[in-house]
């Protein structure tokens, strides 16, 4: 399954045995990414997890927290409906239709003053 986007993307096609070494690099920034603010929250007397999956985000999303039995899936949100979500390629209104667990979506800010 392709998870690499944009640039990644074309390079993958061009590419083909680059694919790999691509999605092992960004697994590994995601996962110095997550454990960065895992451990803020544990530290702050929080329980969390985090996992990072490759494949369909909707589908990794939705298996990953009913595997963990999560209380909660937290998911980053740019507040985009309708037609602007989907054609952004919105997770969040299809993780909601096929998942029974609880969502809290926390805005994205921007880092521009």
């Amino acid at each position: 399954m392709n998870t690499l986007s944009g640039e990644q993307a074309a390079t993958a096609k061009i590419l083909p045995s680059a694919t790999h070494v691509l999605l092992d690099m960004a697994e590994q920034d995601a996962k110095k990414y997550l454990h960065r603010h895992i451990s803020t929250l544990q530290d702050a007397g929080v329980t969390a997890t985090a996992d990072v999956r490759r494949g369909d985000p909707v589908t990794a999303i939705v298996s990953a927290a009913e595997q963990m039995r999560a209380d909660l899936i937290v998911l980053a949100t740019h507040g985009k409906t309708g037609m602007d979500a989907f054609w952004s390629g919105s997770a969040t209104p299809n993780i909601a239709s096929r998942s029974a667990i609880p969502l809290l979506l926390v805005p994205v800010r921007s880092h521009t003053p």
